[in-house]
């Protein structure tokens, strides 16, 4: 389980990253700081922006630079998410509703016609389905309110005939390497949630 910095350590962090930028240094940019980076994200993805922002940047990075550093472009987090898409198509099919630990895919997915309509892409319209998607996903990915999960043709069938979800969605999220991804068990979705 991955920990966060408390808000002492990360103070702390924040000044000496002040110091070197020598930008003046208060308690209400600390708490902006905190609320938008350090109450968000592990210890060790912080300190990791800390580390990138002294070595690569030239002027005090604002937060948005920082989480740059930690999420990454919006151009990989995209292609990321087509993958964690292909991964699921290839695990869940189409009967299994999904949820995904990034909501902006089911957004993107929603636009394509929900997820039996993209479990039905060839191998051949991949290529040109994964340039469509990347577009999407770098204009939704800040959707206020993505779907919560995708609907697979089993619990649409049951809404048609007015009988209740039978199971829970397959929760798709990041594996033990990058770049790799897994079916989230029930025990662990508090973990990664």
């Amino acid at each position: 389980m991955q920990t966060m910095m408390d808000k002492v350590k990360f103070a702390e962090r924040l000044a000496g990253l002040a110091l070197v930028f020598d930008k003046e240094f208060s308690t209400p940019l600390t708490e902006i700081y905190w609320q938008t980076l350090g109450a968000q994200y592990p210890e060790a993805d912080v300190e990791h922006a800390f580390t990138r922002a002294f070595k690569e940047c030239t002027f005090f990075p604002k937060p948005a630079e920082l989480i740059a550093f930690i999420e990454g472009s919006m151009e990989s987090r995209a292609e990321t998410a087509f993958q964690a898409l292909l991964f699921a198509m290839g695990t869940a099919g189409s009967n299994r509703s999904v949820q995904f630990v990034d909501p902006a895919i089911h957004s993107v997915v929603s636009i394509f016609g929900g997820w039996p309509a993209v479990c039905l892409w060839t191998v051949e319209e991949t290529p040109y389905r994964r340039k469509e998607f990347v577009a999407l996903y770098e204009r939704y990915a800040g959707e206020r309110n993505p779907p919560p999960y995708l609907l697979g043709r089993d619990e649409i069938e049951n809404q048609y005939d007015h009988l209740e979800m039978v199971q829970q969605p397959v929760l798709i999220g990041p594996g033990e390497k990058a770049g790799q991804f897994q079916i989230v068990r029930p025990e662990e979705q508090k973990r990664i949630a």
